[in-house]
């Protein structure tokens, strides 16, 4: 005889019947008064012998995932109509539940048809199929919708006698899954396949949340399952790779009915992060609504403009369906930068969609480009947004708005030591090295900058004493419209900037070309060096910015005394080159005393305003 005790089921054994041990003489039973029986290895043990209800209590004392895989390991004791057939039984089982009583969620999980534990566990699709042919036939003999199963749909069976569990409701839906759901919860994209081509209906949905499994895919995968489960990129890929599979059979929308919002499918796929999704439930919607009223399409350009701002703060970001937003007319509003706003949440692809859009619609919303533009040069000032400079620079050479590269450029001179890889990166993959950025490389004397582009300019066969560009926002001009720093020497000695001055004069620059007002104001500063006035040469020279030349070494006094004596010969004592003769503006001609004294430029303070409003640009 075999006691109760005598069987131990353990979960952890890969067979369910390993724990099923005929326990021997060295083992004797708690509850058998005797010896046991002679040990029997557990796939030796005869199960024909053990009567029918032994082998139902056996079954009983199993988890699920044990019962399933016994019935196909031992088709003779428990697929036998004749003795005992677990999934029969389980679907007279279910069946019978009384669908005008409610139960918990928990109750509902332990009782809920063994098809679905066999899709949770990773049975085959082969072994799926038996269990819902087996389940199938019962409902053919019973008269029932053969899909009851498949689809998790449970008819009424409350009895005539019984009234029902309220005046509104004739009956308890069951709140368990469908296949289909546990399909999806499981990330079974095999089952899913097989089920929708055996019948399964799409639009089934579940109570609790009421979701069909199109939406349940992708609830799954979107952010709000984070407070449940620790965000996976694997796991999101394979839910949106699921609801790809489902949306191809025109489960879901994009836009409500009535076009007044985004539908649930879209709102999900948009919390989520799931670009493709979101992309290919527009595509549907456009191909199956090619003509719309004009109330509708006015209500869907109001609809797509505030998808924007949810595609812009979504995780992970979705840079593709930015793009097709914008592509599709969707805008930010007027006067807005989109491409500021994306570069603030750290977007950089969509930053560069936004710019695209934004120099599209240049001659429609000027300030919005010009706003985005800004925002590039505000990062240019740090090396930490040299990623998103690049892809941004790269952009506008493709514009071919050279004026906006120069002007980013201008940033990050300006920035100096903060900026070196981005400074480095446009001067060597744009066409910037021109006047126009030769004229802030002299102003913020920055010595490598400066060298690099004059060399680059004489590379390319401009000549030193060709004038400046006169695009910058910066470039000041007199009233009656002369711009006296015409020359890049000029400008350079205008600026005090004699180090520059010396670089160009060292490669050709011609004095000449320098008004005579600059050029007595070197003979002046020369006048104070031999009066010894000029007390450190290297902070004259450089303004305090001596120390930020970064990575090249901060320039000493003799090479900043080297310099300016190299000025002085050649713009002061070069017979080729002799001094000309100035009278100062707004004083008498012949009052040379009045002049000489105070030979400077007509805007005395130059140099002061320049950096000026550079700095209010900043």
């Amino acid at each position: 005889m075999i006691f109760w005790n005598d069987i131990d089921f353990v979960s952890t054994l890969n067979s369910p019947f390993m724990a099923l041990a005929v326990i021997g003489d060295d083992s004797p039973s708690a509850n058998n008064g005797g010896t046991g029986l002679a040990y029997n290895p557990p796939n030796n043990i005869n199960l024909d012998a053990l009567p029918t209800e032994l082998l139902i209590k056996i079954s009983e004392h199993m988890n699920p995932q044990q019962r399933i895989a016994t019935a196909f390991e031992r088709p003779l004791d428990y697929m036998n109509i004749n003795r005992f057939h677990l999934f029969t039984e389980d679907a007279h089982r279910q069946l019978r539940i009384a669908t005008y009583e409610g139960v918990t969620e928990e109750q509902e999980r332990r009782r809920r048809p063994l098809v679905l534990d066999a899709i949770a566990y990773g049975f085959s699709i082969d072994q799926i199929a038996q269990i819902l042919d087996i389940y199938e036939q019962i409902c053919i003999e019973k008269q029932i919708d053969r899909h009851v199963f498949l689809n998790s749909a449970f008819p009424d069976n409350r009895p005539a006698h019984l009234p029902p569990p309220n005046p509104e409701v004739q009956h308890i839906r069951r709140t368990v899954l469908s296949p289909l759901h546990v399909a999806v919860q499981h990330r079974r994209l095999d089952v899913i396949r097989y089920l929708i081509e055996r019948g399964a209906n799409l639009k089934q949905a579940i109570l609790y949340p009421e979701r069909t499994p199109f939406q349940y895919a992708l609830e799954l995968a979107s952010r709000w399952w984070a407070h449940f489960e620790t965000y996976s990129l694997l796991r999101t890929e394979e839910y949106e790779q699921i609801a790809i599979e489902l949306v191809q059979h025109s489960v879901g929308a994009a836009f409500t009915d009535d076009f007044q919002g985004i539908s649930l499918e879209m709102h999900l796929a948009l919390q989520g992060g799931l670009e493709r999704t979101a992309m290919i439930l527009l595509d549907i919607f456009k191909a199956s609504n090619p003509v719309l009223n004009q109330a509708a399409r006015t209500s869907l350009v109001n609809i797509r403009n505030e998808m924007l701002d949810d595609v812009l703060n979504s995780y992970p970001e979705m840079p593709g369906l930015f793009g097709y937003l914008l592509a599709d007319g969707a805008r930010y509003f007027a006067g807005v930068s989109m491409t500021t706003i994306a570069l603030e949440a750290g977007r950089i692809d969509m930053a560069v969609y936004a710019l695209q859009s934004e120099a599209q619609d240049r001659a429609g919303d000027e300030e919005a480009y010009l706003l985005s533009i800004r925002a590039i040069c505000v990062c240019a000032l740090h090396d930490n947004n040299a990623r998103a400079v690049q892809r941004l620079v790269r952009e506008l050479a493709i514009l071919q708005d050279d004026t906006s590269i120069n002007m980013i450029l201008a940033f990050a001179i300006s920035a100096h030591v903060n900026s070196v890889r981005i400074r480095t990166w446009i001067l060597d993959n744009t066409n910037s090295a021109n006047g126009s950025t030769l004229r802030h490389a002299i102003c913020f004397r920055h010595m490598a900058t400066t060298s690099f582009i004059m060399h680059r300019l004489a590379a390319s066969g401009q000549s030193v004493d060709d004038l400046l560009l006169d695009d910058s926002p910066f470039v000041m001009r007199e009233e009656n419209g002369w711009v006296w720093t015409q020359t890049p020497l000029a400008f350079a000695l205008a600026q005090e900037n004699y180090h520059a001055a010396s670089q160009l004069l060292s490669v050709g620059a011609n004095p000449d070309g320098v008004p005579a007002n600059i050029r007595h104001r070197v003979r002046k500063l020369r006048d104070r060096c031999r009066a010894t006035l000029i007390g450190d040469a290297v902070q004259f020279i450089f303004k305090g910015r001596q120390h930020f030349q970064g990575p090249e070494p901060a320039p000493t006094q003799a090479v900043a005394l080297d310099t300016l004596n190299y000025v002085f010969v050649r713009m002061l004592d070069d017979p080729a080159h002799p001094l000309p003769p100035y009278v100062r503006f707004g004083l008498p001609q012949g009052d040379l005393e009045a002049d000489h004294p105070d030979n400077d430029s007509e805007w005395e303070d130059y140099l002061i305003h320049y950096e000026t409003v550079i700095a209010l640009a900043l």
